[in-house]
């Protein structure tokens, strides 16, 4: 069990085809290369999570001159910053049939792209979706690759409540090496918030 005939069949029988999977192996046929670092980003115009992500792009390169690394885009945002992009990273920006995509299907395929291409670093910039690979997939990316995530202050509800990833679902954190901000106000905000570790941050 199961019998010769049965095996034969499953061997060849093709996966059943969806909107998700399609959308996987037009990503993965566009991103032929192995890259070391992959940054989850929103998008590449002019704000504050695209001038960290520069900072961040600058840094790596001084170190490693020749790193391959991949930006993914995961907000419909026109990039208007291609032009200053080192010339070894890749952008990737999300297509009209990911965003047709329920939003956990969304974390889905991007937490399987991550596992497949299984960069060394995997940097989470300002992004739920980002943020969603980490909390339902990152006992399962941490296995091979280092997860790093830089976010801002929370918004608030309009009763003034705070709100932010982070302080819905503290358990992601432990499978964090570090958590960026942009300045010690915030973070030790989010240290008191959360009850996470200082060195956290």
């Amino acid at each position: 069990y199961p019998d010769e005939g049965a095996l034969t069949a499953i061997a060849n029988l093709p996966p059943s085809e969806t909107a998700l999977t399609r959308e996987y192996w037009h990503i993965t046929s566009a991103l032929p290369e192995v890259y070391e670092f992959i940054f989850i980003i929103p998008g590449i115009t002019k704000g504050g999570a695209e001038l960290v992500m520069m900072n961040y792009l600058n840094a790596i390169y001084q170190e490693k001159p020749h790193a391959k690394v991949l930006l993914v885009a995961v907000e419909e945002r026109e990039p208007t910053l291609l032009s200053e992009l080192p010339k070894n990273v890749t952008f990737y920006q999300m297509r009209h049939q990911y965003f047709a995509l329920p939003v956990h299907e969304r974390i889905r395929l991007l937490a399987t792209l991550v596992r497949q291409l299984s960069p060394r670093i995997l940097h989470v910039i300002n992004t739920e979706e980002g943020f969603g690979v980490v909390e339902r997939f990152g006992r399962a990316v941490a296995k091979d690759t280092k997860i790093y995530a830089s976010l801002f202050g929370p918004n608030r509800f309009s009763d003034n409540r705070r709100t932010h990833v982070l302080l819905d679902n503290t358990a992601m954190a432990q499978h964090i090496q570090r958590i960026f901000t942009d300045n010690k106000k915030t973070a030790k905000e989010f240290e008191i918030w959360t009850g996470l570790p200082a060195d956290l941050f």
